[in-house]
């Protein structure tokens, strides 16, 4: 995944041959919107949903960003406490910090990436909150623009 991450950031940075278009101008034949580009292994703050919150809790929780997922807005995120990976799209990046310790992973270390590490029913889970969010906001909006009227 580190890898498919430098090639989205690869596909948009202009290159030696085309020093005025980035790979993925020419190939999409608009600009590339670079927004949402952060630092690899960055620290991120990803927010954690009201329905997975009780009224005390964090709103929010510090992570590592470690790969983009797809073409939206979508990150994955290391959790070094639990040692597993989630998926999320409100996040918010903290690209200045260098060199930090982080719980007892100091970013840069060899990260064990076993099958085991790697929660992919959390994932799925994450996944499936998200979808019902967005569902629901969705149902939300269309129930608000028939009360208008």
């Amino acid at each position: 995944e580190a890898v498919l991450t430098a090639a989205q950031i690869l596909n948009r940075v202009t290159t030696v041959k085309s020093r005025d278009k980035t790979p993925f101008e020419l190939w999409h034949g608009k600009k590339p919107d670079i927004s949402n580009i952060h630092v690899f292994g960055s620290i991120c703050y990803s927010q954690v949903p009201k329905a997975l919150r009780q009224k005390l809790d964090k709103k929010a929780v510090q992570r590592i960003f470690v790969a983009y997922k797809g073409e939206s807005n979508n990150y994955k995120l290391f959790d070094p406490e639990t040692r597993k990976f989630t998926h999320a799209t409100n996040v918010k990046f903290d690209d200045e910090v260098r060199d930090f310790e982080f719980g007892t992973i100091t970013v840069g270390e060899n990260i064990d990436n076993r099958k085991d590490n790697y929660n992919e029913e959390a994932d799925e889970d994450c996944e499936d909150k998200e979808d019902k969010k967005n569902e629901e906001y969705a149902n939300k909006k269309e129930e608000d623009e028939i009360d208008e009227r």
